[in-house]
């Protein structure tokens, strides 16, 4: 089937509202999917777009700077309740992945302060629950820029993700994937992100949109993530193949449950303040 016949299924409304809409997004390799074909027009639409770290796309989202946000999983707390979900789009990952890396000085039994990139919250949280719950280990967090030198000189370890993981994988080989020990933990992936939007602000036409967006990066996946590594010279690490075998693009039922075990985890450790109900999206 081609692409086109792929976005005819999306049935599609490519003007789903008269009104101007927003939205925010982080840039990294494991989004780019997703936003692809919006940044580009290649798929046509009416929405201005933002980027932000996370915590602020969350924030702009939070205040109504923007209509949705492709938000990180622990920042869906902060809606109080009045944020709904889109349905069938979320990125998460399994084995393999190094998404989330703690990379170490010494064995990990030996950790007892630990560097956090100050814009990182989702698989901050994660860390915590897998330090607490997997190996009983009540670690110091300090959140400081993203520079592995200067973190791993000053700590027992440094939690990086996304670009700046893969890129410091090779030159420091003392490291775990974090995403692999929720896994082998929960024997559920791990959701990093979703796209959530305030409840008044979202439409069938938003959804059917975003959809495509989705679609038309499955579809030119290789594509979009060998150029993106390319350019952020990630090359010798990251392609389209071994994307496809690491992460999802998909927010099912495992999916789901995922995210409840998480926000289970998260509020038990005193990370959040309360278990949110998922709110998905309904026409």
């Amino acid at each position: 089937m081609n692409l086109d016949d792929l976005l005819l299924q999306s049935d599609i409304n490519p003007h789903p509202s008269s009104i101007v809409k927003s939205f925010c997004y982080t840039p990294c390799y494991a989004t780019s999917p997703l936003v692809s074909g919006l940044l580009s027009k290649e798929i046509n639409h009416p929405y201005k777009i933002y980027k932000n770290e996370s915590a602020l796309c969350s924030e702009m989202l939070k205040t109504g700077q923007v209509d949705f946000g492709l938000i990180s999983a622990i920042d869906y707390e902060a809606g109080k309740g009045s944020w709904i979900i889109m349905p069938n789009i979320g990125i998460s990952c399994r084995k393999g992945s190094f998404w989330a890396t703690l990379f170490i000085n010494k064995g990990i039994n030996s950790i007892k302060k630990v560097a956090v990139d100050r814009h990182v919250r989702n698989e901050y949280a994660l860390l915590q629950i897998i330090l607490q719950e997997r190996y009983e280990i009540e670690a110091d967090f300090s959140l400081v820029e993203p520079d592995i030198e200067t973190m791993l000189s000053e700590n027992d370890a440094a939690l990086l993700i996304g670009d700046k993981a893969l890129q410091n994988i090779k030159n420091y080989p003392t490291h775990i994937d974090i995403c692999e020990e929720w896994y082998d933990m929960s024997g559920l992936p791990f959701v990093t992100s979703f796209w959530a939007a305030q409840e008044m602000s979202l439409n069938a036409g938003d959804v059917a949109l975003l959809n495509q967006a989705k679609i038309h990066g499955e579809y030119h996946l290789d594509k979009i993530i060998n150029n993106y590594a390319e350019g952020n010279q990630l090359s010798k690490i990251l392609n389209g193949a071994n994307f496809k075998d690491i992460f999802s693009l998909g927010l099912q039922n495992e999916e789901k449950a995922a995210l409840q075990e998480f926000y289970q985890y998260a509020f038990y450790l005193g990370i959040i303040d309360n278990i949110p109900e998922l709110h998905f999206f309904e026409e």
